[in-house]
């Protein structure tokens, strides 16, 4: 995965960056939780700058959060292992599924 390093850390502030990229496993990983959370709840992590990932994801209407936290979850069935795959489905048709 590449990410966009913008000077990431855990207050949300990833994806300000400049144009940079990362195939780091944890920095990944961090943009994906950031983009998780963000989408899931609608509240970007403490201390995220404007424009930052967390911001940009949790100030998006909540139906396209919920239809971008299906996609992210569908990506992440794709790419998986086997038994990752079927819980990231799960998810995915959760998360895709009206309240």
């Amino acid at each position: 995965m590449r990410a966009n390093a913008g000077g990431g850390g855990a207050d949300g502030s990833l994806g300000r960056g400049d144009g940079a990229t990362t195939t780091d496993p944890e920095e990944c990983f961090e943009y994906v939780c950031v983009a998780i959370r963000a989408l899931a709840t609608g509240v970007a992590d403490p201390g995220s700058p404007p424009g930052s990932l967390g911001a940009v994801c949790a100030a998006l209407p909540s139906d396209e959060r919920a239809s971008g936290l299906a996609a992210l979850l569908e990506r992440c069935a794709q790419a998986s292992s086997p038994p990752a795959a079927a819980a990231a489905a799960a998810a995915a048709k959760a998360a895709a599924s009206p309240r």
